[in-house]
């Protein structure tokens, strides 16, 4: 079952847009270049990954593939975020893995953007999208104790933590809809 309000809404083709960026469906259609997704995304998340060895270039296609196939069902929606000015590729952001009631969101912003309030723009857009869009009440954040800029934009938004964490040891954050 789809977690929109509107079944027939096709997240491949949703666009959101903000003061200095572009939200943008993953796609393998050459809209970003999957080496440096696999390049930035692994090496600043390699934490996440069981292996030492980091997914290959044509892992990391077969996996943004699979996300595009799953947002034409209503899985997931992930993104690409592009800056306005100058087009440069610089994160991602994604609601999934819906659950009774709440769906996950997560964001990732490459190293060298950190620090340039991105994180708040986007999760603005994205919340604003999600209340208009997801039939869901709750988004879901995990929050590594390590991250505080991640706490610290959770806290800017009132997400209200939970006393559970997740199988990392992760905090639980949650917003109203």
């Amino acid at each position: 079952m789809s977690f929109l309000r509107n079944p027939h809404l096709d997240l491949t083709q949703e666009k959101i847009e903000t003061n200095r960026c572009f939200i943008i469906p993953f796609s393998v259609d050459g809209r970003v270049d999957i080496h440096e997704v696999q390049q930035e995304f692994c090496k600043a998340n390699k934490h996440l990954f069981v292996s030492s060895f980091l997914p290959s270039y044509e892992e990391e296609y077969d996996f943004i593939r699979n996300i595009e196939e799953g947002m034409k069902t209503g899985k997931s929606f992930e993104n690409f975020i592009f800056l306005k000015d100058s087009g440069r590729f610089i994160g991602s952001i994604g609601l999934n893995s819906p659950e009774e009631e709440t769906m996950n969101i997560g964001l990732w912003i490459r190293e060298d953007e950190c620090g340039k309030w991105y994180a708040t723009e986007i999760y603005s857009a994205i919340i604003d999208w999600a209340r208009t869009n997801v039939r869901y009440t709750f988004l879901k954040h995990s929050v590594s104790p390590e991250n505080i800029a991640s706490i610290k934009l959770a806290l800017k938004f009132q997400w209200v933590i939970q006393d559970v964490r997740s199988d990392r040891g992760d905090a639980i954050y949650y917003i109203s809809l």
